[in-house]
């Protein structure tokens, strides 16, 4: 590679690596990060000091000064401590320190979380020139970096200069991997590791040489460190070796032995590179491996998710989302560079084969039946650079076809191939994660044809929310999520004096807390009553919106911000009949009736705090229909269901002519005429 050609390869991944940085502060969290970075630190921690608790540190401060003006509040920002100050990250916790992930950390592999808390340990806690989350995406941006180099440099290789930069470019522009490169901790890095690993592996095979297939080696190693995608790449590598089988017997005297003994020691260093920074298997490591690889298990296979796209058992729920998540001419030159892949299965370079089978492996493990995949393709993100390196062979290929002297022409055409990513990453801005493309209508048409997981920006929509509560929420305000977990919202992003605690979510008592929650189509809602409470009754304060859809709201749950029909109080009802037979109750209403909830108290001498069952509601008195929350799980705040002999079930306003209630457990749980108090609004 010329040299200076190579710095004007390198000069795409540099750009877009000042891009993410300078935009970091744009974006929030993923809400798998917080366990991540936990657990990162512990280890990192437990590297540096061999202590297995952070005693002694100092206290975590707040990034946010106790004010209120948008004035004052904008200007500390995401504020970072003073350089001559100790500093503790919020991330540094003795609840979840290397003695409790020593003894139980099943599920991905730490390596990405450890790197992520070395620039966490470097930019933030020592130089203190990084903020404390931001400098734990720092490790993300540095990955995806790589990633965007490898696909740079190994598009230049097979079509020279202008490819070379147009496959960074392209990348660098896919709203996915633009958004989740900011705050994503595990699919970028393992994707940036695993196309290292492919492309090293490529270069090995020019001149065999033992120095490239070490890299990949390693590559793979480190890719294997922080998620077990990369299991697949046999399925990639082997059917390429056969597919050159000729050109590389042809070619055998050039193989050294060192060569042979780098691909037999290859297994070696990848375990090597697992092994070592994951304590947790250091303690059992063929059992710890085996809950690692169930685990695994687990997650992609057990739980079949998006049932209407399957056909004869095949999932395509990826398939339909890659086409319409991707821009459409990236698309096109995909479907292209596929077209004229094929020929190549028997003549010539096979180069573009390699990327077709590396496309299509990640695909195919989540398509075939009993496989499974949720919330996109963010989980397989290994699929989009040698997608993105077919659509440049195809583009490519247009040019040639051109005459040399047709330059304004090929100038026109790749002006018109970068620019409406361009425009996709400016108006999508910091959310091009939920980006979808014209085929579907954008992320309204998504909406409106429901489309599993439309608008799910993975906790990032959270962060604008926050900024907006900062600005203007009282002074002591409560604060509270309708459903995500305290890990989803970090302490440290609040003004401290705001009260910050899911706890404080009064439901129908309406006391005046502000309720934050992202909106998108989650086909797996863990609290249906606080999401449909907000939804039906509350009128939102302020919405986070990308092309006019809402992807986050924040609600006040008082009685100015509830809707006028529900601007009512609770009431007892006398308007109703009760039948009870063994372990069930029935509810009959004289006519329609508004409810909010039901208290059902058992007898003194019976205990039934274990008790389970199952709720069923009739807006008719003839159709019935299974409430989603079963008896005792409802959530609503810090309230217990069923406690002290007395289950209470709440319903977010229904109109209902009947209500029944069934008990799992016939004996020491019976409704033996008990006292029932059902509440309406009126």
């Amino acid at each position: 590679m010329k040299s200076s050609r190579f710095w004007w390869i390198i000069l795409v991944p540099f750009l877009f690596f000042v891009v993410q940085l300078t935009t970091l502060k744009d974006y929030g969290i993923s809400w798998d990060e917080p366990i991540h970075f936990y657990r990162g630190q512990a280890y990192l921690h437990y590297f540096l000091t061999g202590k297995t608790n952070f005693d002694p540190l100092p206290e975590v401060r707040s990034h946010l000064p106790k004010v209120v003006p948008e004035s004052v509040y904008l200007s500390f920002g995401r504020q970072v401590v003073s350089t001559n100050e100790m500093r503790r990250s919020y991330y540094q916790n003795n609840g979840l320190a290397a003695d409790f992930f020593i003894k139980e950390d099943v599920g991905h592999p730490p390596l990405n979380d450890i790197l992520a808390a070395l620039t966490n340990y470097i930019f933030y806690q020592k130089l203190g020139i990084m903020d404390d989350i931001e400098a734990h995406h720092l490790f993300n941006i540095l990955s995806s970096t790589i990633l965007v180099t490898v696909v740079a440099v190994f598009a230049y290789q097979k079509y020279g200069l202008l490819s070379g930069m147009l496959a960074g470019i392209i990348i660098s522009l896919y709203p996915l991997f633009f958004s989740e490169a900011h705050f994503n901790i595990k699919d970028p890095p393992q994707t940036a590791f695993f196309a290292l690993t492919i492309w090293a592996f490529w270069m090995s095979l020019k001149k065999f040489s033992w120095k490239w297939l070490l890299l990949s080696a390693i590559a793979c190693g480190v890719s294997l460190g922080m998620k077990f995608n990369i299991l697949f790449l046999p399925f990639i590598l082997l059917p390429y070796l056969l597919l050159i089988s000729k050109q590389l017997w042809e070619r055998r005297k050039l193989i050294r032995r060192t060569y042979f003994l780098t691909l037999l020691l290859f297994p070696v260093v990848v375990l090597i590179i697992l092994f070592v920074p994951w304590v947790y298997l250091w303690q059992d490591p063929i059992n710890n491996l085996f809950k690692i690889l169930f685990y695994y298990k687990e997650i992609g296979t057990n739980s079949l998710n998006e049932p209407f796209f399957r056909v004869l058992g095949f999932n395509l729920y990826p398939t339909i989302w890659i086409l319409v998540t991707t821009p459409l001419l990236v698309t096109l030159c995909f479907l292209g560079g596929v077209f004229l892949s094929l020929p190549k299965i028997g003549k010539g370079d096979k180069t573009e084969l390699l990327w077709l089978l590396w496309f299509l492996v990640p695909l195919a493990r989540v398509t075939l039946p009993g496989t499974n995949i949720y919330g996109g393709v963010r989980q397989i993100m290994e699929f989009l650079p040698p997608m993105i390196l077919l659509a440049i062979f195809f583009f490519n290929s247009l040019l040639l076809k051109l005459p040399k002297k047709a330059v304004f022409l090929k100038m026109f055409l790749v002006v018109l191939f970068i620019l409406p990513q361009v425009w996709i990453i400016v108006k999508y801005h910091p959310n091009q994660n939920v980006y979808f493309n014209s085929l579907i209508g954008g992320l309204k048409g998504a909406k409106e044809k429901n489309i599993p997981y439309w608008g799910n920006s993975f906790g990032n929509a959270y962060w604008p929310l926050i900024e907006w509560l900062n600005s203007n929420a009282e002074p002591g305000a409560k604060v509270s999520l309708v459903q995500g977990t305290g890990l989803n919202v970090p302490r440290i992003w609040l003004r401290e004096d705001l009260d910050y605690w899911n706890g404080h979510w009064t439901g129908f008592g309406r006391g005046g807390e502000y309720l934050v929650e992202l909106v998108y189509n989650n086909p797996i809602r863990a609290y249906p009553f606080s999401l449909d409470y907000v939804d039906k009754l509350l009128t939102s304060i302020y919405e986070v919106k990308v092309d006019g859809v809402a992807i986050g709201k924040i609600w006040k749950n008082n009685l100015l911000y509830t809707k006028a029909e529900y601007q009512k109080s609770e009431v007892l009802s006398q308007n109703y009949k009760e039948e009870f037979k063994n372990g069930s109750l029935k509810i009959s209403f004289a006519d329609l009736s508004v409810v909010s909830r039901i208290e059902v108290r058992f007898p003194n001498t019976i205990n039934c705090n274990l008790v389970s069952g199952s709720v069923l509601t009739s807006s008719d008195g003839i159709n019935w229909i299974l409430k989603e929350e079963r008896i005792p799980t409802q959530q609503v705040s810090n309230v217990i269901m069923v406690v002290g002999g007395k289950l209470t079930y709440y319903f977010p306003a229904d109109e209902l002519m009947g209500l029944q209630i069934n008990l799992d457990i016939p004996t020491n749980c019976q409704f033996f005429i008990p006292k029932t108090s059902v509440y309406t609004l009126k």
